[in-house]
């Protein structure tokens, strides 16, 4: 049973999903790894009682997934990046989605001012969480914002602190943008995504299909935003391929730190559910990098945020 879970996990990883169980198997690979461990032991522990014939290559078998999943996990812990050269330009990030303009905008507000930040995603903003945010002044940290409030989970805006050049509304169902802006005088072009849930399977594959044609089209810096995937999801993946991206919390090696579902808002049975799903992300293009990443908790959402400090190349940058 372990084994076979194991097996199926691994190949849902690797092809292209065809449904939301194949998304939601391949997204176990990190659980997949003690899974693989726990079948490995009782395995020693046959072989330890009566030797069974058939213990060694369980074993190995058991061994072969483990270290499979170990190799697509370890990046997350021991991944590299590329050196930093001189005057790359320092981009301070924060990524919130707002559970339909319900998070505390007080709190998300005290938070990028404290974190000092150049770039605000928020996704699922509506017209009343917009106005909460601007009642807790976010206009004076932050006073240019791009995309559109709408009602519940379609609004997607960026809050920044220079004005932004050609904005380009994605051809996504929950909104989405790529516009250019100026970070410390040079230029930084930005996606900010919000895919749909990959519980509507044909929009999430589409959805993420069209964010990848605007990161290539755009040569995007970043990619910014709940992206409804964790990086153990092929079309992600393959987004990231495509455009030479990898996650800011990869290259910051902060391990494996879920984002959904937070703050136990959401409940099954009346138990509250503990984040499981690495689903916000910073993704950086593939000669930049990040130097820290952490998630930050909001209150009446059920996401944590996202802060990134990432830096992109000034070379080659108009």
């Amino acid at each position: 049973m372990l084994l076979g879970t194991c097996a199926a996990v691994a190949i849902c990883r690797v092809i292209a999903p065809r449904n939301i169980v194949m998304v939601g198997l391949a997204t176990m690979s990190p659980v997949a790894i003690i899974l693989a461990g726990v079948a490995a032991l009782a395995c020693l522990s046959a072989l330890a009682r009566d030797r069974a014939r058939w213990a060694p290559w369980m074993l190995a078998i058991s061994g072969g997934f483990m270290v499979l999943h170990l190799v697509w996990f370890a990046p997350a812990v021991v991944g590299g990046q590329p050196p930093r050269p001189p005057g790359a330009t320092p981009v301070r990030v924060m990524s919130i989605n707002m559970l339909g303009g319900r998070a505390d905008a007080g709190q998300i507000v005290e938070v990028a001012r404290r974190a000092d930040v150049d770039i605000l995603v928020a996704l699922e903003i509506t017209d009343g969480g917009l106005r909460n945010l601007r009642d807790a002044d976010i206009s004076r940290l932050l006073p240019y914002r791009y995309g559109a409030a709408a009602p519940s989970p379609a609004g997607t805006m960026v809050f920044l602190r220079e004005r932004a050049g050609p904005v380009v509304q994605l051809a996504t169902s929950l909104g989405g943008l790529s516009l250019t802006t100026a970070v410390r005088g040079l230029p930084v072009r930005i996606v900010a995504a919000h895919p749909a849930s990959p519980a509507d399977f044909a929009r999430w594959r589409s959805d993420l299909h069209a964010v990848a044609e605007a990161a290539a089209t755009t040569s995007a810096d970043l990619v910014i935003g709940d992206l409804n995937a964790t990086v153990d999801t092929r079309p992600l993946r393959d987004l990231m391929a495509r455009g030479g991206y990898r996650d800011g919390a990869e290259l910051a090696n902060i391990g494996w730190e879920p984002t959904f579902p937070a703050n136990g808002v959401r409940r099954r049975l009346g138990i509250p559910i503990p984040a499981i799903l690495p689903i916000d992300h910073v993704l950086v293009r593939a000669d930049g990098g990040a130097d820290r990443v952490r998630l930050v908790g909001i209150r009446d959402t059920d996401h944590a945020g996202v802060i990134a400090d990432v830096w992109i190349p000034a070379t080659g940058r108009g």
